[in-house]
């Protein structure tokens, strides 16, 4: 590790600080700001592998399951992802269904897919530039992935609808739910610049 590794820049304020081990129960603060900089977490590679395995499955379960099934005054019917974006493109939201499909299924896919080689390649130990490649696309995929939003929405809707009929939640709609707590886990609690840290492990 250089000079240039020991030191961490604050994203809010921009002050730099020499970085220091720290224990598990500790966190790195800016001096300046106030913001948390860096904290250790245990076992990161093992959690990072166990958990983009499991939201693999969670996500095809999530696709190919519904959502949940709806009796409105007589109207039987179920909602699925998938189908939700053919509805939306035959109905003429070309543009809707098209960021609808990146966002919801084809950028979280890369993502976990992304995550899961990336902890593959660190827990057997192996250096290559693609280990940097993926770290790059994990970073960059995170900010486009709106699985967070759009289970939100459907809860809301869910409010919305739940007095005017029945609403059955159903297979989809759980395995959607744990990962969008996956999810929120992997790139939301853990800081990004931890992943970085792996390629030096």
């Amino acid at each position: 590790m250089n000079d240039l590794d020991k030191i961490i820049i604050c994203n809010r304020c921009q002050t730099p600080h020499i970085k220091k081990n720290i224990t598990n129960d500790e966190i790195a603060i800016c001096n300046i700001c106030g913001n948390v900089l860096y904290k250790k977490y245990n076992n990161l590679l093992l959690k990072l592998f166990s958990f983009s395995l499991s939201a693999f499955i969670f996500f095809f379960i999530a696709n190919l399951f519904p959502v949940i099934g709806i009796d409105i005054a007589g109207y039987n019917g179920e909602l699925r992802i998938i189908e939700t974006i053919f509805f939306l493109f035959n109905n003429g939201y070309v543009f809707l269904s098209f960021f609808t499909l990146m966002t919801i299924v084809i950028f979280p896919l890369m993502l976990i897919s992304a995550t899961f080689m990336f902890s593959l390649l660190r827990i057997f130990k192996i250096k290559s530039k693609f280990s940097k490649e993926l770290l790059v696309l994990i970073t960059i995929l995170r900010e486009f992935v709106y699985i967070d939003i759009f289970f939100v929405a459907i809860l809301v809707s869910l409010v919305k609808i739940f007095e005017y009929g029945y609403i059955l939640l159903g297979v989809g709609f759980v395995s959607l739910a744990i990962l969008f707590v996956l999810m929120i886990y992997m790139y939301r609690y853990i800081n990004i610049s931890a992943y970085w840290e792996l390629l030096d492990v």
